[in-house]
């Protein structure tokens, strides 16, 4: 049985609803560079600066969507069973499967609701090799009072070591990893910038992106990117 150490707990907490504050009212950051001087007379309209964004600096669709969602955890997974392992469409779903089961495994160790959590998940399979890995990023979205070292310890614990939900993968022998710890709102955009980086395989051709956004995570965009559309048409 897995216990929860209660001790600065209170201090959680507060880094927690600091986070959501900062989050929620933090401005947004666009990239731009310096307007040519000359190539705009004195009475240039506000918007103008607009046309003078540098787009290759600006973050993907998949990367801003994400950046909106005040994350709690980041970190990477590593499969130790060979099933688990290439390109196939019924390999893609056991990882799926089994990622969703382990989630199902950490909510039930710290009595949270599995439909309340956000969660994106990135394969990545190496320039060099066909060994997938997830990258993930994860919010649990619930107010009860939990430590998320204590959190990314139970999750880290469930995954390599061997347990009755995993035994038809892999047997204990087998390598599995885990790198599962508290996403920092101010290194925030850098991580989401990994996790949902390009890749390349060993010819230098662009992999097609297997990325899983779940049902709370995408009604959370939306949410966001409505009311947002609403406080720009009123600002304008």
């Amino acid at each position: 049985m897995i216990t929860v150490n209660t001790q600065d707990l209170s201090d959680e907490k507060n880094r927690t609803v600091e986070q959501e504050q900062k989050w929620q009212t933090r401005p947004l950051l666009l990239p731009t560079t310096q307007m040519k001087q000359g190539d705009r007379g004195s009475k240039a309209s506000s918007l103008e600066p607009l046309l003078w964004l540098d787009y290759s600096s600006l973050p993907s669709a998949t990367a801003y969507n994400l950046s909106l969602v005040p994350w709690d955890f980041i970190g990477a997974l590593t499969f130790g069973c060979q099933s688990l392992r290439g390109q196939t469409r019924e390999a893609a779903d056991r990882r799926q499967g089994l990622y969703r089961r382990w989630l199902a495994e950490i909510c039930k160790c710290f009595r949270l609701r599995l439909r309340n959590l956000s969660d994106y998940t990135k394969t990545e399979y190496g320039t060099d090799s066909d060994n997938p890995h997830f990258h993930l990023l994860i919010r649990f979205q619930s107010p009860r009072l939990v430590s998320r070292k204590e959190v990314a310890a139970t999750a880290k614990q469930l995954w390599t070591e061997s347990s009755p939900w995993r035994d038809a993968f892999g047997s204990i022998n087998d390598e599995w990893q885990a790198k599962i710890v508290p996403f920092l709102a101010e290194n925030g955009q850098r991580g989401i910038d990994y996790v949902t980086k390009d890749e390349v395989d060993r010819y230098g051709n662009l992999r097609v992106p297997e990325e899983t956004l779940s049902k709370r995570l995408k009604r959370e965009i939306r949410q966001k990117n409505t009311k947002a559309a609403r406080e720009i048409k009123f600002a304008c």
